[in-house]
């Protein structure tokens, strides 16, 4: 897979010929800027007051508009998801399938979503719950792995 990546921060260097892919996947953005209020891996978006279970210590809060502050992220960061066997294989619908689908998103306080933006493992996690980073890498190893299967699918069917 991609454990061989190395650990730290995950990158497209400037000089890499998939850099140009990257920086358009980067820049455009998800098709829902403001993402619906719907359960992602099978846990409904936290209220205003609920506890998360990454920073159980603290409520979330909420946004100036009153919604709660949290914000939608990706368990295998977008980065990664180009290293990913077979995804360059892909046609760009599939691509933009495969990174902004539900299957690799959940709900974060968006305080532990900006302090760990970057992170690519969730062993570099900060400021959370040991146990909650424990089951954050197993998800985390979990989806990598369904997403391969995925993309492998993917590009089984494409038609050459």
């Amino acid at each position: 897979m991609t454990d061989d990546l190395g650990a730290g921060q995950i990158y497209v260097p400037a000089d890499s010929p998939m850099r140009p892919l990257w920086d358009a996947l980067r820049k455009l953005p998800c098709p829902m800027v403001k993402y619906p209020n719907v359960a992602l891996q099978g846990e409904p978006r936290p209220e205003v007051g609920d506890i998360h279970p990454s920073q159980p210590w603290q409520p979330i809060g909420a946004k100036v508009d009153g919604s709660p502050d949290v914000s939608v992220n990706h368990i295998v960061p977008k980065v990664e998801l180009l290293y990913l066997p077979r995804f360059l294989e892909l046609s760009p619908e599939h691509m933009w399938e495969v990174i902004h689908g539900a299957l690799n998103l959940q709900w974060l306080p968006t305080r532990v979503s900006r302090f760990n933006k970057g992170a690519r493992h969730a062993e570099d996690m900060v400021g959370v719950d040991e146990a909650w980073k424990q089951q954050q890498i197993a998800l985390q190893h979990h989806k990598r792995r369904e997403l391969t299967e995925i993309i492998n699918a993917l590009a089984d069917s494409a038609v050459h």
